[in-house]
């Protein structure tokens, strides 16, 4: 007998299975689509255990009859094409009947549908793709989907998920994709009995925005190159995320996250953002149904081109377009003169937290010419290390330090020397216990989305451990009363958005301690020099003292090198002295 064998019809379920349901996220996205699909107005999504232990999917679309709900379960089975020709002309989110059988086989699933006209539904029960039953059921038209220990039958699978935290960021991820594509319809996403998201239908797609980007300023985009029509919202360059979460591309009405779209995407913004950093915002492409193939990944978040470089140049350009148009808003030196210092007396206008940050204490950043010194009173440095003992040259480009050694030339990277010296001041202090914090005298207001604002609460003791204070207000909003004394006047949002993101990248699994490493990183990093800002003699040579009397002075916490160095024997090799 040979060695090659067709696999049973179980085991193939289960791999099809493995490709197109990665994690409850993936079953969101297929059972929403396909309501999308059913021309459904509103639709309701529940769970608990962050989708592990329930996600039900209840729409009032066109429902299915017996015989089709049946079929449905069945692979390959769908009717949203019936011939090969029909690939190239996708007009649909799903069409290759994977999606139910897939999930059903890794799940314990229960589909109740009705069709308009019909007297009664029908109830089919499938575990672990084997039919339970089928029964005859009162219902309203539409249909409902529950999907109940998922994986159950698959624990090399179940192994890999995420903390429940994170799986449910995922999935409001998702959510918000398929919501801005469609803002005809409702959307409502339920956890554990709490409403998360809870989006109307038949709204413009304008307020659908601001939902999504609470306190994002967006400015129109709008373009037509030679049959590519591209319209949305971007974000200014000051309004980016460390992660492209927040950056949605819609191909034909289908939420994608293509990698060629989205450095498209980047690169329209060039050196206007930081390397590490994304935009926000919504793009939309229409493309003739012929011209892109749909049919790419398991998933059917990647799509594929015809004319790639037409539509790649076209979204360039559309977004340059209106980087160009929109007034930007010039950043200023971060400390002028005096600070003004207010009394408690003082009179505050309610909207004035919006706009001003007060301290009771000076709070200084590392600026030009301005007397600078990173402690007081008792002397810090004990000793003269290597980069104490540089000779100073100059500064290059805003970002590195020019110095000589003995040896040769070093280059140093001034924001990764900061950082690095910032991190392990911050450590150690929060090691001892004295992690010092500067209220303000006017809270700061920091809006969330929906999806953002549940992980700032589930995640609070981080936040409150890196001594920042905070208070809910109202609408996903919470006003920011304590920040670290180690900030200078910075945009505490985007610091707190960062660190949220660095706990849900190391989701679970992860000790405390790694986790508020991590965050020591962010809060170092936002605490640091950057790009741009000129620094004197003197405020290079207190960074340089302090990296000295750091445990890694070769390298930042996120583990790019501090500097470089060219010995005169290379320059020698390089000019051909040698």
């Amino acid at each position: 007998m040979g060695k090659i064998k067709v696999l049973p019809d179980e085991v193939a379920c289960r791999i099809a299975a493995g490709e197109i349901v990665e994690r409850p996220a993936s079953v969101v996205k297929e059972l929403v689509e396909n309501s999308i699909d059913a021309l459904s107005s509103h639709i309701r999504i529940e769970l608990r255990g962050g989708g592990r232990r329930l996600i039900a999917v209840t729409d009032d679309g066109e429902g299915m009859k017996r015989d089709d709900a049946l079929l449905a379960l069945e692979r390959h089975a769908t009717s949203k094409i019936q011939s090969l020709e029909d690939l190239f002309s996708i007009e649909t989110l799903g069409f290759r009947g994977e999606a139910l059988p897939s999930i059903a086989a890794v799940s314990r699933l229960r589909l109740i549908t009705k069709a308009k006209d019909e007297i009664l539904g029908v109830k089919i029960s499938v575990d672990g793709g084997t039919l339970k039953g089928v029964e005859e059921i009162g219902c309203p038209q539409g249909t409902r989907i529950e999907v109940r220990d998922l994986f159950y039958n698959t624990p090399a699978r179940l192994k890999f998920m995420k903390s429940k935290n994170t799986e449910l960021s995922n999935i409001i991820d998702t959510v918000q994709r398929e919501a801005l594509c469609y803002p005809d319809i409702g959307f409502d996403l339920i956890h554990e009995g709490k409403v998360l998201l809870h989006f109307r239908g038949g709204v413009a797609l304008e307020e659908r925005l601001a939902e999504v980007f609470p306190g994002v300023e967006l400015f129109p985009v709008l373009g037509e190159y030679d049959g590519v029509k591209i319209y949305g919202f971007m974000g200014k360059p000051e309004y980016t995320a460390t992660t492209t979460h927040k950056l949605y591309i819609c191909v034909n009405r289908r939420p994608v996250r293509d990698r060629f779209l989205l450095r498209a995407v980047v690169d329209s913004y060039g050196r206007m953002i930081d390397k590490g950093r994304f935009p926000q915002g919504v793009l939309f492409l229409e493309v003739p149904t012929e011209e892109v193939d749909v049919n790419v990944h398991p998933t059917k978040t990647e799509v594929r081109f015809r004319q790639a470089e037409l539509v790649r140049s076209s979204v360039l350009d559309s977004i340059t377009r209106m980087l160009g148009c929109v007034p930007w808003i010039t950043a200023k030196p971060a400390y002028e003169g005096k600070v003004e210092v207010l009394s408690y007396n003082n009179e505050l206008k309610s909207n004035e937290c919006l706009n001003k940050t007060h301290f009771y204490q000076k709070s200084y950043r590392v600026s030009d010419n301005k007397d600078f010194s990173f402690t007081s009173g008792k002397t810090l440095f004990k000793r003269e290390g290597f980069f104490s003992s540089l000779e100073i040259m100059g500064q290059l480009g805003g970002l590195y330090i020019i110095a000589a050694s003995d040896k040769g030339v070093v280059i140093i990277d001034q924001h990764a020397a900061h950082e690095r010296v910032n991190f392990e001041k911050i450590k150690k202090s929060y090691v001892q216990g004295k992690l010092e914090t500067q209220e303000l005298l006017i809270p700061q207001l920091v809006e969330f989305s929906p999806g953002e604002a549940q992980l700032f609460i589930e995640n609070k003791e981080y936040i409150e451990s890196m001594g920042i204070g905070f208070e809910e207000f109202e609408n996903g909003s919470f006003l920011i009363r304590r920040i670290p004394a180690v900030l200078p006047q910075v945009e505490i949002g985007r610091l707190i958005k960062d660190m949220l993101y660095e706990v849900e990248l190391l989701g679970r699994g992860n000790g405390f301690e790694e986790t508020m490493d991590r965050l020591f990183s962010t809060l170092a990093c936002h605490a640091s020099v950057r790009k741009g800002d000129e620094l004197g003699r003197e405020e290079i040579k207190a960074i340089l003292k302090e990296l000295d009397l750091t445990d890694f002075p070769h390298s930042c916490p996120h583990g790019r090198p501090v500097s470089i160095r060219i010995s005169f024997e290379e320059l020698g090799r390089m000019f051909k002295r040698i």
